[in-house]
């Protein structure tokens, strides 16, 4: 009995010791997973991350700023430019480890760049930090004035106290010409950053790229003085070519500053084409600002008028019921136009001429801005013609000039108009245009009847010069043909010699242009007392050189285009001319011979080729068909094509999207076709 009982205990204690020993290994077990659980998050998991923490630790990096690229003017005469400032910083640990007389150091960095002797000593304090700013934008000459201190210093301890004030090369941007052409340049903010304008457009690659250099600390995270372990140079950024002439642009911004004094206006646009090409030769908003303090303006001067306001363009606008009219039959030039002494009722709709006429002509109607007239002869124009036209000459579309902000204005679509919108529209209501939209229109009838892209950039140059990309001229489309532009110069010319806009007129120069004056809409009314008043045209009339547009927005003295804009048109085409003489070769010459000399700048692509009926052709005789056309085209199925867009007869340019639709099997019902 005795020898079974002990070995029953002896049994037991092998099982709570094996039991022990189990559970110790298994607790071992466990500790040992979370260490290489610990150790794969660490090594793979979170190895980014403590490399990077290690990284900071023993390594420090100084960036190496990128100096911006220039903004030059056609003439390459600088309008953005960088002028060098510094940065000074310090590093109290280093003072605090040298053991420096914190008010010594202060008092000298005080009487170097100014500023208060508690503000230093406050800084130099701050040992949480190893880099602290004290000097953001120090002055060229307060640092000469620092070198030269460093140069005098004659122990070795000062030499050493000293090593912890940093100087940091960075860059300001700076505009010579402070307002001149501000609202196209833009501006950049405290990081240098493009804000508007030009500036923001082409951030990308007038910022260019920093460099960095990259620095080895000691044990104690300390810069080593031979820590230099990597340097990357900075990349300067690209420079921006403009078409703008800053002569042109001052006289611009100068006349309209002027203008909008005189007639006590609340602000006015004015912009300077050249209508071959679609160069913007000056372009200016008032109220401007100076970019080189933009923040101390009123935001609303940061406005591009001429590009983000659209606004009814009154008489201008009759220039596209003109062309159609002209455009089916050259005869209506002759017909006669009963204007109901100023005051009619056309279909229900009272209609109001500026005076009083009975009997006008073609002519006449535009001369002396018939709003009656115009709308008489617009009865016969279909409404689908009339928008279709107004699209082409540019209206209700983006230009593409390069500029942010830019509005497409407003042109409602024939199905959204009322039984009235024709009236209207045929004088410039019931849309929305901005300024540069009217110039361009009317730069499409002083080159001979085709709209062209407006370019305000010419070229990109890298840093030492060299040009890297061209902006190309743009045709976009043949609005009217060359002798309906014609036409409408010779009406557009005696509007000036003797018409609404004689104001403009100038002895011994030949222009062309028109007057327009648009009562301002507001709170669901239009004004009795706010009006929009412009004139554009464009000079010489034998070889146009210059399409102008000028606006003034709610003048108080008067409001008429013929009385307020025209003037402005006038003195500002007078200094053009003295600083671009005309070419006296040119007077003995054609229309047509001019038009085709300029053609030639703006590489005029062919207009009006018919869209060809491709229809129950095969593929590659549709191809080799449209071929010569240089159309877009894109092939949906194979075989034998079955419909097409463009339709047959349809006018095609060059770039056209050409879907052509095909089919294996040719026995098609009527529903498939």
């Amino acid at each position: 009995m005795n020898f079974e009982l002990k070995n029953t205990i002896g049994r037991d204690f092998v099982g709570v010791f094996n039991s022990r020993l189990r559970f110790a290994f298994y607790i071992l077990s466990f500790v040992l997973l979370l260490y290489v659980l610990r150790l794969l998050e660490l090594q793979i998991f979170k190895h980014s991350y403590f490399s990077t923490a290690s990284r900071k630790q023993y390594f420090t990096e100084v960036i190496l700023p990128a100096k911006r690229g220039l903004i030059l003017d056609k003439e390459g005469r600088i309008l953005a430019t960088n002028v060098k400032m510094y940065q000074i910083a310090v590093d109290p640990y280093h003072l605090k480890k040298l053991k420096a007389n914190l008010k010594d150091v202060a008092w000298n960095l005080s009487k170097i760049f100014g500023g208060d002797l508690k503000y230093y000593i406050d800084r130099l304090r701050d040992t949480n930090k190893r880099y602290v700013v004290l000097v953001k934008d120090a002055s060229p000459v307060s640092v000469a004035k620092f070198d030269s201190f460093l140069n005098s210093l004659r122990s070795k301890t000062e030499r050493d106290i000293y090593r912890g004030i940093i100087k940091v090369e960075s860059f300001r941007r700076f505009y010579p010409y402070e307002e001149v052409a501000g609202h196209i340049i833009g501006a950049v903010g405290s990081e240098g950053e493009g804000l508007m304008g030009i500036e923001y457009e082409f951030d990308e690659i007038l910022k260019g790229r920093n460099g960095l250099i990259r620095l080895a600390r000691d044990g104690l995270g300390e810069v080593r003085a031979s820590g230099e372990l990597e340097k990357i140079e900075p990349m300067d950024g690209y420079s921006v070519k403009l078409t703008i002439d800053v002569g042109f642009q001052g006289i611009v911004e100068e006349e309209l500053k002027k203008a909008v004094s005189e007639f006590d206006a609340d602000g006015g646009v004015a912009i300077v084409v050249d209508p071959w090409t679609g160069d913007i030769l000056a372009l200016a908003n008032y109220p401007s600002f100076n970019p080189n303090h933009f923040w101390s303006f009123d935001p609303q001067s940061y406005k591009n008028k001429a590009i983000s306001d659209a606004f009814e363009p009154g008489s201008t606008f009759k220039i596209v019921p003109a062309s159609i009219l002209l455009e089916e039959d050259t005869m209506k030039l002759y017909a006669k136009v009963n204007v109901d002494g100023g005051n009619s009722i056309i279909r229900g709709v009272r209609v109001v001429d500026h005076k009083p006429y009975n009997v006008l002509s073609f002519r006449e109607v535009l001369k002396y801005s018939s709003n009656i007239g115009i709308a008489k002869l617009s009865l016969e124009i279909d409404g689908v013609k009339l928008y279709r036209k107004a699209r082409d000459f540019g209206f209700g579309a983006f230009t593409g000039i390069r500029l942010p902000g830019e509005s497409k204005g407003e042109l409602k679509p024939p199905d959204k108009w009322s039984p009235a919108s024709k009236i209207y529209i045929s004088f410039g209501y019931e849309l929305r245009a901005t300024p540069l939209q009217i110039a361009m229109a009317y730069a499409s009838i002083a080159n001979g009847g085709i709209l062209v892209q407006p370019r305000l950039i010419k070229e990109v140059l890298d840093s030492k010069g060299k040009v890297v990309k061209e902006f190309p001229i743009i045709p976009v489309r043949r609005v009217i043909s060359e002798r309906t532009a014609k036409i409408l110069t010779q009406i557009l010319e005696d509007v000036v010699n003797g018409g609404t806009g004689i104001q403009a007129k100038i002895d011994g120069l030949r222009i062309a242009g028109k007057t327009g004056t648009a009562q301002i809409y507001e709170s669901g009314f239009y004004s009795k007392s706010r009006y929009r008043a412009s004139f554009v045209g464009f000079f010489p009339v034998e070889n146009p050189k210059f399409v102008c547009f000028v606006m003034l927005e709610s003048p108080k003295k008067n409001y008429t285009g013929g009385i307020v804009a025209a003037p402005v048109f006038k003195r500002i085409a007078e200094q053009l001319i003295k600083l671009s003489p005309v070419n006296d070769e040119n007077s003995s010459k054609t229309f047509t011979e001019i038009s085709n000399e300029n053609s030639k700048k703006v590489k005029e692509i062919d207009v009006g080729n018919k869209m060809p009926d491709l229809r129950n052709m095969s593929v590659r005789s549709a191809i080799e068909k449209v071929l010569p056309l240089n159309l877009n085209i894109s092939i949906v199925g194979s075989g034998v094509v079955v419909e097409q867009i463009p339709k047959p007869g349809s006018t095609v340019f060059p770039g056209t999207r050409c879907i052509l639709y095909c089919r294996d099997d040719l026995k098609l019902s009527s529903v498939e076709r």
